[in-house]
């Protein structure tokens, strides 16, 4: 509870979701070119496409496709030093069998770190999912992913920073 009041968090992971598609990856650099349709869609009927990463995006310049998965965290994913970056190591299994499938397409995970019911994190990481090899990450390792939360993504030689 925040305040006295209930949060939701399928909301505020959807509204983290469009802050990323709207906010970092700017129109005139940037198309989306799928959004995973949400587990409320069709009114509760499971939609296996449910479980790919959130974004499909294309660099325009480049013309290079690339999957980013959103992750909003506050305090509460943090534990012994440690942040809690998927659910589960199944989660994280999923993701890396998706990526395999879909080479040369990468899979990205954009975690924005809330503290408060603000429109947007204080702290922002894009984390390689080359990168995860547990569905955990030390603080240490987190903070060389970490990156201005209000400036839109660069893509650079085959490389979302």
């Amino acid at each position: 509870m925040v305040s006295g009041i209930r949060r939701d968090y399928f909301k505020e992971g959807h509204a983290f979701e469009v802050y990323v598609a709207n906010s970092l990856f700017p129109r005139t650099t940037y198309d989306v070119e799928r959004i995973t349709p949400r587990r409320d869609d069709l009114d509760g009927r499971y939609i296996a496409s449910a479980k790919d990463p959130d974004l499909q995006i294309r660099h325009i310049k480049s013309n290079h496709l690339f999957w980013v998965e959103c992750k909003w965290r506050t305090s509460r994913s943090l534990t012994q030093g440690k942040m809690r970056v998927c659910k589960n190591i199944d989660q994280l299994l999923r993701y890396q069998e998706f990526q395999e499938k879909h080479r040369p397409e990468k899979v990205y995970i954009a975690l924005g770190w809330w503290e408060s019911t603000k429109n947007a994190p204080f702290k922002m990481y894009c984390i390689p999912l080359d990168k995860m090899k547990h569905a955990w990450l030390d603080l240490d390792i987190l903070g060389s992913f970490e990156r201005s939360p209000s400036e839109p993504f660069q893509y650079w030689y085959g490389r979302l920073q």
